[in-house]
């Protein structure tokens, strides 16, 4: 009776183990289940073609609740635009099977900030120290914010490419960009950059519009495409 108990027991905290790594996805008991999930999606870019991500990579994208465990707040996650990282906390409208937000949102991560050159070109940023004060020059921080345009989750409406049914995903989305100034001035013998107070402000014309789609994960082999999934650390 002792080995059977003992079983019993290793059983039900290894399922209690696997259960809290997978906790922030397809979790029935959120707020937000109807949109949580693990999802295979494609990337494509209205502007740049050159930067999509067709399904078959296997990149995955997350969507999960907050730590507030709100109705209308989530989190997406995990997935790559473009070589950058996108995470963002949004605040959504409508419900899982239409939904958007009302307003853009700063990324976790941006896709780096640059010194926008007067031909177009990008140059690192902080650039070199002055050589004099009253310098100015432009820069551009690359994917600062996101929109959710239009987006859904529908259930088993999506024939994965093994042939399975799952459920299907869409976002359409606005990636943003920010723009500002910088100038120099002199600091005791010496002369530093700083922001131009007020500077900041939306790259117009600059806006990537990208829709991702696809699948919930289903872990099956025949789904799983001719490369691994691709998990953005």
């Amino acid at each position: 009776m002792k080995k059977v108990f003992y079983l019993i027991n290793i059983t039900i905290v290894s399922v209690l183990l696997f259960t809290s790594c997978f906790e922030k996805m397809d979790n029935w008991y959120t707020e937000t289940s109807e949109y949580d999930g693990r999802f295979v999606v494609s990337a494509t870019c209205e502007e740049y073609s050159s930067d999509d991500v067709p399904l078959s990579d296997g990149m995955e994208m997350w969507i999960f609740n907050t730590a507030k465990n709100a109705a209308n707040e989530i989190w997406i996650d995990n997935f790559s635009i473009a070589g950058t990282h996108i995470k963002a906390k949004l605040n959504v409208t409508g419900n899982a099977a239409s939904f958007n937000t009302a307003e853009d949102t700063y990324l976790v991560e941006d896709g780096g900030t640059y010194v926008l050159n007067t031909n177009g070109s990008l140059a690192a940023y902080p650039p070199a120290a002055p050589a004099s004060a009253g310098l100015k020059k432009n820069c551009v921080t690359l994917y600062a914010r996101i929109k959710v345009d239009s987006a859904f989750v529908s259930k088993a409406a999506a024939t994965t490419p093994g042939g399975n049914k799952s459920d299907s995903v869409y976002l359409k989305a606005t990636l943003f960009h920010d723009g500002f100034e910088i100038e120099s001035y002199q600091t005791g013998a010496t002369y530093s950059w700083r922001i131009v107070e007020g500077s900041l402000a939306n790259m117009d014309g600059w806006e990537e519009h990208w829709t991702m789609s696809g699948y919930r994960y289903t872990g099956f082999p025949e789904d799983l495409g001719k490369k691994p999934p691709i998990v953005v650390k």
